[in-house]
């Protein structure tokens, strides 16, 4: 079984959460950041790392939120991916252009609807209630 490893990623802003999603280049899908680990990596490690080579941004993992989704791969091999929830700090580097088309961000309703996966939609909601009855990510 393929397994991957990323982060639904939120930023608090004046006019509320916003959350981060990505286009990929391969397929068009819009999407969570997320990748496969390197050998030796841990699962947060590898959540860091591959949003940082995606994305750009740095991020800090809020602990207590771990969702699993699985789906079949058009060759029809199973994926498993475990997703995090992650707090955007600190814009460091320009993303890598060759995975990711495009990077936007969206209010939880615009997020929703741009979402490509239902499954996907299911963990975004899940991350907004968590969100919701956090004091101060």
């Amino acid at each position: 079984m393929e397994r991957s490893f990323g982060s639904v990623v939120f930023d608090r802003r004046p006019d509320g959460i916003r959350y981060l999603l990505v286009q990929h280049a391969r397929g068009g899908h819009w999407d969570f950041p997320k990748g496969h680990p390197l050998p030796g990596e841990t699962r947060e490690c590898t959540v860091m790392r591959e949003i940082l080579e995606e994305t750009g941004f740095e991020v800090r993992i809020i602990p207590r939120f771990e969702e699993e989704i699985c789906y079949l791969l058009p060759d029809d091999k199973p994926k498993k991916v475990v997703l995090y929830l992650s707090r955007a700090v600190k814009k460091a580097v320009d993303p890598h252009k060759d995975e990711i088309s495009r990077l936007e961000w969206f209010h939880f309703h615009e997020a929703s609807d741009r979402l490509t996966h239902e499954n996907s939609r299911a963990v975004l909601f899940k991350a907004d209630e968590f969100l919701s009855k956090l004091k101060n990510p």
